[in-house]
């Protein structure tokens, strides 16, 4: 593995390839979750996130939505949630575009 692309620290079943992290405060990163992966994904600042799927199937939970389930073309917007999952038992790939001023939501 290189820098750019790692196991995540939390999940021995994720990889993390890191493509553009710009000084403005953006970053695009692909997550690849293998099968049986789930992923908790801790926000603690109010910049937006983004979680597009790009291949597979999985799902994802949080305090405010409960469970929902995501496939290949969807994309999930997320403010700041502690209790935020993600898991696939099929394997999934994700691109995390984080970056608030980007996303919708509130932005002072």
């Amino acid at each position: 593995m290189t820098d750019r692309m790692r196991r995540h620290p939390g999940a021995a079943n994720v990889t993390v390839a890191e493509f553009v992290h710009l000084p403005v405060g953006v970053s695009i990163a692909s997550l690849t979750l293998e099968p049986g992966a789930e992923l908790a994904i801790a926000k603690g600042d109010d910049d937006g996130e983004g979680l597009f799927v790009t291949h597979g199937t999985g799902w994802v939970t949080s305090e405010q939505g409960g469970r929902e389930e995501i496939v290949a073309g969807n994309i999930v917007y997320y403010d700041f949630d502690p209790h935020l999952v993600i898991g696939t038992d099929v394997g999934m790939i994700v691109l995390r575009i984080q970056g608030g001023f980007m996303m919708p939501g509130p932005h002072p």
